[in-house]
Order: C-alpha cells, then structure tokens, then sequence
C-alpha cells in the first residue's frame, strides 16, 4: 500500500511538471544573467558571540552522542590500559611512554570509527516536509549553482541537463533556474564553457544563466559568496553543486519539501554516491563508500542532529540564513595556514549554526551522486588541499558561539590527517623499541645499591590480543555494510548477488589495505609540506586517468620502496617472527610503483567489472539521471575542440561565446591587466601567422582576448583556417 502510495505521488509530481514545462517562456532569449538583486554578506567576526534563537533538543541524539563518544572514550581507555599492562607497569623506559602516548591516540582513533558507526542504532527523528500539492502553491525561486574552475564543459552541461530535465517532471520546476559560476581563467575552456551554455539554454526545461568572475577571489567560496552578494535577493533556496554532480529531480524535490516545512533549518546535505569510476583505484573507492557508506552516514546522521555539517556540494542552502552568517573572514598568518579559508563548508556549516540556523544531513536522501579522482595522483593532489584546508580550522576551533559539537566536527577533521604522521611515528617507535631489545643486552641493576632486579616484561598475549582488536574495530563499519547487504535480498540484487558480493568485499578489502602504506607516507608528506609553509595551489580537478609510465611511477615510489626494504632486509635476520604483523605495509611499500602504475588503470577496471568484481549498484542497475548524463554527452560533442585560436573565425562559435559574456563583469583594472592589454594587441598586430599567435600569446593574454570582441576579429583575420 505504501509503495502504491509513493506511486501515485511521484506520478502526481510529473502530471504537475509537465504542466510547469509547458507555460514555460522561450528561455533562449534570456539575457546571460538575471537583474541583480544584491543581497548582504557581512564578514563575520569570529572573536563575537551572536545572538541566535534556541534549537529543539532531542533525547535520541544525546543517546547516539553518548554511543559514539562515550563509546570510543571507554574503549580507547581500555585500549590504552591493556598496552601499559603488557608493557609492565611504572617500570615503562622512555620509548615505551612514547609508544603509549602514540598508541592511545591511534586507538581512541580507531574506537571511534566503530562506535560512531554503531550510533547508528538509534531510531532516525521523524522529518517533516510539506506534501507536493503544498508545495505546488510556493512561487519562491531556487538556484541549482553548479561553480566551475577550469572543468570538462561536456561534462557539467550533460549532468546540468539531466539535473533540468528530472526537475521539470516535479511540482518545483517553476521555481527552479539553473545557475552557472565560472572561475575558469583559461581562455580555450571559457570558449567551450559558453558554448556549452548556450547549448543547454536551448535544450533545458528550466531558465539557465551564466556568469564568470575576471578575479578568482577567496577562490569557490569567494565564487558562491560572489553570487549571494550579487543575486542572493531572487532565490530562496540554493542547491549547491560540485562540477560533476547529479541529483534526481525527485531527491531535490523532497529537499525542498524539507526546508520548506522547517523555518529554521539553513542548511540540508545529502549524503552523495560516488558514481563514475573506471579505473583500479576510483572502482575500489566507490565500492566501499557503495556498502559502507550508507553505515557510516547513519552514524553521522544519529549524533549530529541539528548540528550538521556541510561536505560543499549536493547540499540545499537557505539564502539569506547563508548570507547573514557566512561571510568568511581571511585568517591571520601566513599562508598556508592563514589566508582565505579553503575547506569553507565546515565553518560556514559552523557559523549557520552558531546563529541559530539547523544544520542537517539526512542520510535517507539518495539520489544524489558525485565523481571521484582516477587514480592515485589526482586523489594525492585532492587530499593535499584537503589537509591544508583542515589544518587551517586551527585557526577557526576557538571562535565564539560555537557548539561543542561543532568543534569536533573541526577535530575530527584535523585529526584525520594528523593521524598519518602519528601511525608512522608509532610504527617508527615500535620498530626501535624492537631493535633495542634485539642489540642491546638488559640493564638489570640501573642502580648501585639496588636490592632487586629490574626485569624485562612483555605480555605477548595482551599485545596479540590488542593487534586484533585494533583491526576488530577498524573492520566493524565493513562488517555492519557487508551483513546488510547480504541479509537484505533487494541490496543483494544491488550489488550482482551474494557471491559478486563477497568477491566484491575481499577485493575492496585487499587493494585498500596495499594502497594504506602509500597513503600514509603521502599524507604524511602533505602535513609536512604544510608545516613548512607550502601552499597547496588550486589546481583544476582531473577527471580521467590511465596507465602511468614505469620510469615515472618508480620515480615517484623510489623513497617508499627504500621504506620496505630497509624494516624486511632487517626483521628478515634479526627477527623473522616479526614480519607477519608488518607484512601487509611492507608488501605495499614494496608494490608501490606497481599500485601507482595502475591505480588509473581503465582496462584493469573494466576486467574486474566483466568477472563482478567491485560492482555497485549505479553499474548493475543505474538511476535514470545517470543513463541520461551519458546520452546528453552527444549533444554537447561539438564543442570537444574548440579553442580560442582555432575558433575566433567561427562565427556561431564567436556568437555564442559574445552572448554569454555578462556585460557588467569588467576585468580588474590594474597595472597587469593593463600591461596583458597592450602587449596583447601589440602581438596581434605583429604576429605574421596563426602558429606565432600560438607561440607568442601566454594565458593572460589569451584571457584579454576573450573578453574582447574586437581583438577576437583581429585573431579571424591571422587564422581563416579556422572557418573549415
């Protein structure tokens, strides 16, 4: 009866859609962006507390609260008992306390990735949400965003696409526009960007703009900050987007529905599936966070409450509860820890809340998806900004007004990098503490008139019994995704069956234990690099990979295969029974230009996919939106090789790019853009041929160039090759 119900309901939805597509206007003739409508983003002073209105409290949340915490407080402490028991009591050397202290943090770690997964437990809060005939009835407008810095322009306009046509067939298409914010500071990805755009303005059930800034100030939060300030006052609602996102309509739909029935909620995430990956590395990714992530997200889910966080995309935003409290202020310092905040989703989650707005992630909302890095390399580069954006919420943890479990949200965060370096000075311990005892005879009698010896204890039992619980726990999220999908027969239908599975678990569990070495000593290798005051960069994301070169991937692993050697060649002589417990990070440091060769390996990922290996349920059984993101692909393949000096003679192309330049953004008027300026126009004047425009023309110039109409004639005149 319910599913007839949700039925009947979702075919409602798309009666009253179709009906919102049809009064339509023609949206081809709209200008590239709306009239503005500013709306105010004060910088927010992060040293005075605001007022804010009280929060509903809820018993089920201090209960998954006391789960998750209490939970990883009493075993971490049991934990850290039992290694000081094994190790001897009060009689502990230098090394051992180190190794303790190292320990308990690693532990506590540990522990609360288990019990904060089993948080899950405790029953959901009841949402409420308006019904879609109430919701037929509100004319307030929404912003689907999609920021963009340099991506593939196909991509986002075939995902936009299949975003517009899923809202149209629901009762929130007329309140719906599609908004573009583009960072791109390439001229020939522009070109393709406004081309892109005028394509999807043609073929989308819903208005769409588009609008690039000149200046990438404070980077995407300064883009979306740019967009509130300016547009914020005609939307009630923004969905925020990453460049290759996708959300179903009917996942909006009840999104809105959700906030529309909450005046205080500011902020609602989704919990997106990552979709799309075909090599080794991005298929074993995507498959654990398919069966383990919907455990993990339920955790979350449980203990935050009304305290959420924001993950920066796939997420619905009220405007003015956005604008009134997030203006993100730059920190004191030297960069890379001071300077614009680049993880800007945590604080600004922070700061909604710390004004009283709901912040919230329900992890029931599917339907919504995300791409992920290929391979090793561009996942190395993503975490690098990663970890310097959660190391700089040092600089936030100590402002006024926020809740307690805002701050962890930021501990957690920090304390996810940070970990890499205190396993590896852990690990770095261990194996002293071992050669220790192996070149050096026991000191008895420390002292001279001492009575009675001091002797050695290690309790290997306790120490066995700790290596295993340790793994216990870091393996109970798996379990808890593994048991429901097999005792579930419509999830095991999901994944290709109980045997595809299985295999499917093993395999995920077997690549990602190689891979966790290499990861470590990167991560490790980022904190340092941040410490020494190395700034990140903001590099535009890649989104396909291949097979790395042999004499690139050993370049790039020679240090991590020195590390295996050195503890095998070691342990090997001197202590044989050791090397069962370092095998697994030996064997991955030693593998290491192997895993790096092929972690974007396509063709070793689509032979795992023929034999059922790491399937997930978007591949067996894909959302309509995701089917429709391919095919939308085709509509947008003519613009695969435009590019400035091929495309400046091609008319429609020129047309295009001219009609989406939004004529009140100017480029900054300084001394560089002035200097770009002339030596630009003097190359033009002086370059005898296409080949020395190429040659002669750098990327600030190319820039100018697009913004000019009349410098893109100039080009025309040195390439008429470019109209074949």
């Amino acid at each position: 009866m319910a599913r007839k119900n949700r039925n009947k309901e979702i075919q409602e939805q798309q009666i009253l859609g179709q009906e919102t597509k049809k009064k339509s206007p023609k949206l081809s003739a709209l200008p590239p962006v709306p009239e503005d409508m500013p709306l105010a983003m004060p910088v927010q002073n992060l040293r005075e507390k605001p007022t804010y209105a009280k929060l509903p409290k809820y018993f089920r949340v201090y209960l998954a609260r006391f789960i998750a915490f209490g939970g990883a407080l009493a075993v971490g402490t049991i934990g850290t008992w039992q290694l000081n028991a094994a190790m001897g009591s009060g009689k502990n050397t230098l090394l051992q306390w180190v190794l303790l202290f190292l320990f308990s943090l690693t532990f506590y770690w540990v522990s609360f990735s288990a019990t904060a997964a089993l948080a899950g437990i405790v029953p959901k809060i009841r949402r409420r949400k308006l019904s879609a005939e109430e919701a037929a009835k509100k004319t307030e407008k929404i912003a689907i965003v999609m920021p963009v810095y340099g991506e593939d322009a196909a991509m986002t306009g075939a995902n936009l696409l299949s975003i517009a046509e899923s809202v149209a067939q629901t009762p929130i298409a007329s309140r719906c526009e599609i908004f573009i914010l583009s960072d791109t500071q390439n001229a020939d990805i522009w070109l393709q960007e406004t081309n892109a755009f005028q394509i999807l303005r043609k073929k989308s059930p819903l208005p769409v703009y588009y609008r690039r800034r000149s200046e990438n100030f404070a980077r995407k939060a300064g883009n979306v900050a740019d967009f509130v300030r300016r547009f914020g006052g005609r939307y009630e609602y923004m969905l925020v987007l990453d460049a290759d996102s996708l959300m179903t309509g009917e996942t909006i739909a009840e999104m809105i529905y959700r906030m529309d029935a909450e005046a205080r909620l500011g902020l609602l995430q989704s919990c997106p599936q990552l979709i799309g990956g075909r090599s080794l590395l991005a298929r074993t990714i995507q498959f654990a966070s398919s069966l383990y992530g919907g455990v993990v997200a339920r955790g979350i889910d449980a203990w935050q409450g009304t305290e959420g966080n924001y993950w920066g995309h796939n997420a619905l935003i009220r405007t003015r509860a956005f604008a009134e409290s997030c203006g993100l202020p730059e920190l004191k310092g030297r960069r890379p820890i001071g300077g614009h905040i680049l993880s800007h989703d945590f604080v600004e989650a922070a700061l909604l809340r710390r004004r009283g707005w709901i912040v919230r992630m329900d992890s029931d909302l599917d339907g919504s998806y995300e791409g992920l890095p290929p391979s090793l390399e561009d996942l190395s580069g993503r975490e690098r900004r990663w970890a310097q954006g959660n190391l700089q919420h040092l600089g936030v943890l100590r402002t006024r007004g926020f809740t307690w479990t805002n701050r962890m949200h930021f501990a957690i965060g920090i304390a996810g990098y940070l970990m890499s370096p205190i396993w590896l000075l852990m690990l770095s311990v261990g194996i002293i503490i071992t050669a220790q005892a192996l070149f050096t005879q026991p000191e008895y009698f420390p002292l001279a008139h001492q009575l009675f010896p001091n002797w050695p204890t290690f309790d290997a039992r306790k120490m066995l019994g700790l290596f295993f619980s340790a793994l216990s726990l870091l393996l109970i999220p798996k379990f808890i995704g593994l048991l429901a999908a097999m005792i579930l027969p419509s999830r095991r239908r999901k994944f290709g069956g109980i045997f595809a599975l299985i295999k499917g678990f093993f395999a995920e569990l077997f690549i990602s234990t190689l891979y966790a070495p290499m990861m470590m000593l990167l991560q490790t290798n980022h904190i340092i690099d941040i410490i020494l005051g190395r700034d990140s960069g903001w590099a535009t994301q890649s989104r396909s990979a291949d097979v790395m070169p042999w004499k690139i991937a050993l370049a790039r692993t020679k240090s991590y295969i020195i590390a295996g050697i050195i503890p095998l060649a070691v342990l090997a002589k001197f202590a044989p029974e050791q090397l069962l417990w370092l095998s697994p990070i030996i064997l991955g440091l030693l593998l290491s230009p192997l895993l790096t060769r092929h972690s974007g390996n396509n063709r070793l990922g689509k032979f795992l996919a023929r034999k059922k290996f790491l399937l997930i349920p978007s591949e067996i059984s894909p959302n309509k939106i995701i089917l429709n993101a391919y095919k939308n692909l085709a509509e947008f393949a003519e613009i695969a090789d435009v590019e400035l000096l091929k495309a400046s003679a091609n008319q429609e192309i020129i047309k295009r790019h001219a009609a989406s330049i939004d004529k009140k953004e100017k480029l900054p008027n300084n001394q560089e853009i002035k200097m770009n300026t002339i030596t630009a126009r003097a190359k033009l004047e002086n370059c005898q041929s296409c080949q020395e425009l190429g040659e002669f023309l750098n990327k600030q110039e190319k820039i100018i160039i697009a913004a000019n109409l009349d410098l893109l004639e100039k080009i025309a005149e040195k390439c008429p090759a470019a109209t074949q």
